[in-house]
């Protein structure tokens, strides 16, 4: 009973409930991705649309802005720090095959104080998940 009106207890009218993915943002590689977003293809707003993205799966996007220049052809995921796998997983978000050398690299740098620098090419309208991520936000 609450407030005076009787509130019926569903707990009891679910025998075998369907088992959740219980995996918890805290034990996932992405929440200790510490992530720099470029833009790198001149379009005006699309690092912080990127931004948001990633921020969704709860990457800490540490910077967000422009690239050295906006020529870019292709979005590319670089590794400056730490493990290979946190390229792999932000390769994965943009559905990038981790194994494409050309998109997916390895170039450390410490001094960055990242973990992975993403720099936005031409082409991010063609990365099906940015793409659905962008029809969201209109």
């Amino acid at each position: 009973m609450r407030g005076g009106l009787t509130i019926q207890d569903f707990s009891n009218d679910v025998k075998n409930p369907s088992p959740l993915n219980t995996k918890n943002y805290d034990d996932s590689l992405l929440t200790d991705i510490e992530a720099e977003v470029l833009n790198g293809c001149g379009i005006s707003g699309v690092a912080q649309k990127f931004t948001d993205y990633f921020r969704k799966y709860h990457i800490d996007v540490v910077r967000t802005e422009n690239a050295d220049n906006f020529y870019y052809d292709k979005t590319i995921v670089i590794l400056r720090r730490g493990d290979f796998e946190q390229v792999r997983e932000i390769a994965r978000l943009l559905e990038i095959s981790p194994s494409d050398s050309i998109r997916v690299i390895e170039d450390r740098n410490e001094s960055l104080l990242t973990d992975v620098t993403i720099i936005i090419g031409s082409d991010y309208l063609n990365i099906g998940p940015i793409q659905r991520f962008l029809k969201t936000q209109l």
